[in-house]
């Protein structure tokens, strides 16, 4: 399991984190990252398939950061966006549909648990193509 330490400014436009979790890599531990617009990490392009999963721990004393943003350049304009919005997680994406002009865009807000509190938190994710 990777487990992600978020360390930022509470600017969320400043706070630019790219993580790209598309690959369980079982060598690392743990990443721990020190904020500002340099720091991120990327990782290998997500092969999708009809069934995906997406799944890290993280703990963070941070209200507003990205956790998580991939895309398929532009090709479908589809993405996922994974992040910290006033300290709930907030899931942004558009995953597996035709072209829509203006590309349609679905929003989760998981406002059951504030994320903020220096405390691990599990995050999975499960996505299946119909």
């Amino acid at each position: 399991m990777l487990k992600i330490f978020i360390v930022a400014q509470n600017n969320y436009l400043v706070t630019f984190f790219i993580l790209i979790i598309i690959v369980f890599i079982s060598s690392i531990k743990s990443l721990i990252l020190s904020g500002g617009r340099e720091s991120f990490a990327r990782y290998p392009k997500w092969a999708q398939t009809f069934e995906n999963e997406i799944k890290f721990e993280f703990k963070t004393h941070q209200s507003n950061a990205i956790i998580l943003y991939t895309d398929d350049g532009a090709i479908n304009h589809n993405f996922l966006i994974i992040s910290i919005l006033e300290s709930y997680i907030l899931v942004e994406f558009r995953i597996g549909e035709i072209e829509i002009i203006p590309p349609k865009r679905h929003n989760i807000y998981l406002m059951e648990t504030k994320v903020d509190d220096g405390k691990w938190h599990y995050f999975t994710l499960f996505q299946v193509n119909k």
